[in-house]
């Protein structure tokens, strides 16, 4: 099963997902809505008490956590598929040299 956010890139992308991917995403996108929401209502911290602009900063901290997480994830697999593109350079040089011996 792909992660929520596995599924906004694959649709970010173009590629298709299923009615019931296409629902997860949907529900991810308004849980986001309302974390985003929460923040933003409450942006005036002078009127927050001192528990509330920490699960403020704790929601916070969570959204950097999970961009940052997608971000390296996404940099292995750019990384990976780096190597495997140099390999198949490789090996389609062999390929053509030995076509041309």
């Amino acid at each position: 099963m792909l992660s929520q956010q596995d599924l906004h890139l694959k649709h970010v992308l173009g590629e298709s997902l299923s009615p019931e991917e296409l629902h997860q995403l949907e529900k991810w996108y308004e849980e986001q809505d309302a974390q985003e929401e929460t923040v933003l209502h409450h942006s005036d911290l002078s009127a927050n008490s001192p528990e509330q602009i920490q699960h403020q900063i704790n929601l916070l901290l969570e959204q950097i956590s999970t961009e940052l997480e997608q971000v390296r994830r996404l940099t292995e697999e750019n990384n990976a598929l780096k190597n495997a593109n140099q390999v198949l350079k490789i090996q389609l040089f062999e390929s053509l040299k030995q076509s041309a011996a």
